[in-house]
Order: C-alpha cells, then sequence, then structure tokens
C-alpha cells in the first residue's frame, strides 16, 4: 500500500470521529441498560413485549453496539470501525423491531387484560398508568436507540467506503466496486481522487 493511500484512509477514518462515536455509544449503553432494567419490571406482568423477550436481547445488542462504538473511537482502525457498522446495522434493525413490538403492546395493555375476578380487574386497572408509562419510555429508549444506530451506520459506511483495501491498491481484477463517491475500475479512481 503506498503512502498517499495509507494517509487518505486515516483522514476518511478521522471523519468517523466527528460523530463522536464514544459519547454515543455511551448512549447507546445506558439506553439498553434502562431497557433490560425496564423490562425487568414489565417482566412481572404478561405483555406482548414481554413474550417476545426484545427487552433482554433487545438489551444485549444495543449494549454491544455501544461498545463497539466505543471500541472504534479508541482504536481507530478499519476493521474496529466496520465492526462498529456491522454492530449499528444490526443495533438499528433490532430498535426498529423494538418499537413495532412496544407500539403494538400499548392496546394490549388497554384491551387485551381482562381479569377473570373483580380483585384481578382493580388490580390491572389500578396499575394500568404505570405499564402505560413504562411502555411510553420503552417506545421512546427504543426510538433514540435506532436515531443514534442509524446515524453511527451512516457515518461508518461513509468512512469505510473512502477506504482502499490493500488488495485493490497492488492489482486490480477489473472488478467495478460502487462507492457512493465514485466508481473504482481497473486502476482509476473516477470522479474525486483521479489516478492512483
Amino acid at each position: 500500500m503506498s503512502m498517499t493511500t495509507a494517509l487518505n484512509n486515516v483522514n476518511h477514518l478521522e471523519k468517523f470521529l466527528k460523530t463522536q462515536p464514544k459519547a454515543l455509544g455511551a448512549v447507546q449503553i445506558m439506553t439498553g441498560v434502562l431497557t433490560v432494567s425496564l423490562g425487568i419490571i414489565k417482566g412481572f406482568s404478561f405483555s406482548f413485549a414481554v413474550a417476545t423477550g426484545i427487552m433482554y436481547w433487545g438489551s444485549i445488542i444495543f449494549i454491544v453496539a455501544g461498545s463497539l462504538s466505543i471500541a472504534a473511537e479508541n482504536k481507530l482502525h478499519e476493521c474496529m470501525v466496520k465492526a462498529s457498522l456491522g454492530g449499528n446495522v444490526v443495533s438499528a434493525i433490532t430498535s426498529g423491531m423494538a418499537i413495532l413490538v412496544f407500539a403494538a403492546d400499548v392496546p394490549y395493555t388497554l384491551y387485551g387484560q381482562n381479569g377473570s375476578a373483580y380483585n384481578c380487574f382493580q388490580c390491572v386497572y389500578d396499575l394500568l398508568p404505570y405499564t402505560l408509562g413504562i411502555n411510553g419510555i420503552l417506545l421512546a429508549l427504543s426510538f433514540l436507540q435506532f436515531i443514534i444506530s442509524i446515524c453511527l451506520s451512516s457515518f461508518a459506511c461513509k468512512a469505510i467506503c473512502f477506504c482502499v483495501p490493500q488488495s485493490m491498491v497492488g492489482a486490480l481484477t477489473g472488478e467495478l466496486v460502487f462507492c457512493s463517491e465514485g466508481l473504482l475500475a481497473e486502476g482509476y479512481w473516477l470522479t474525486a481522487f483521479g489516478n492512483f
């Protein structure tokens, strides 16, 4: 790999740092911790969200994605940024599913729980505001997680797309490689960079 290519790769990876991945990763970890904490509280009542278990396995995915984002800033390397990208894509998909599950859980909470005895019905009715409040917080946390994951994925993808892999620098096989900024074909970086 030439020195110019190596410097271009580092410069483009440093653009990923402008998104503050360490801070956003910390928010992702805290979102995961809050989601699992509220999931434990919500786990004492049966609901659609509890049946899917998304509050537990989704939280693990959020924490892993946040940890990968922090690691990508601490050790800026193409592999770490790719790992962060993968983790955040999975996190975005998971948080999108969580939004749907928690949104579907609200009508179930309102109309799906019928007590067979008066005491049970009264208990459900008394706890309804708290249950809906927890649903609202979980929905907001999932939406926040979705936005953060999309943002980090977007910037990681832009940073990785500009990096020219070592296998392409030495000898190109004539393949066309598409990127958001141009086309790499037969040894020429069309549009932005000229020949290398």
